[in-house]
């Protein structure tokens, strides 16, 4: 509905169709983000091959690959990351590229972990306590 400049980035499991994936990039998906620390995945072996299994997926569609994970995950991928065979987005790149174009995004009120629950009734969580000013002015850090 946003038309053809919209872009697009999904979350991958084993169940999207290869046609699904073609429908999905003309309708201007162009990434895959793996949900690494909501899920509680944390081994860098296991996250490696995940990080190819999607790239196989993903990269003759000309797609990348985005990582929502801790630093010291991404640290620890650090050759990985650098040999995959997909680009893999991290935010100082993409601020470096065209500051102008991004949306920033937020798990505003700052939700806290429940549990990695994977069904479709969480329970009911408290709010983490986070000085806002003091994220705002990270971002302007970048």
């Amino acid at each position: 509905q946003v038309g053809p400049s919209a872009r697009g980035v999904i979350v991958l499991d084993g169940t999207v169709s290869e046609a699904a994936l073609q429908d999905m990039d003309r309708a201007g998906v162009r990434g895959v983000r793996l949900n690494l620390a909501s899920r509680g995945f944390r081994d860098a072996q296991q996250i490696a091959a995940m990080i190819h299994a999607a790239a196989d997926r993903v990269g003759p569609l000309g797609w990348h690959i985005q990582l929502f994970t801790d630093v010291t995950v991404i640290q620890a991928l650090a050759d990985t990351l650098k040999h995959a065979p997909v680009p893999v987005v991290f935010v100082r790149a993409l601020i470096a590229a065209n500051p102008n174009r991004l949306v920033w995004g937020t798990d505003w009120l700052h939700t806290a972990s429940h549990g990695h629950a994977q069904g479709s009734d969480p329970p009911l969580i408290d709010y983490r306590p986070l000085d806002d000013g003091h994220l705002i002015d990270l971002l302007a850090d970048g």
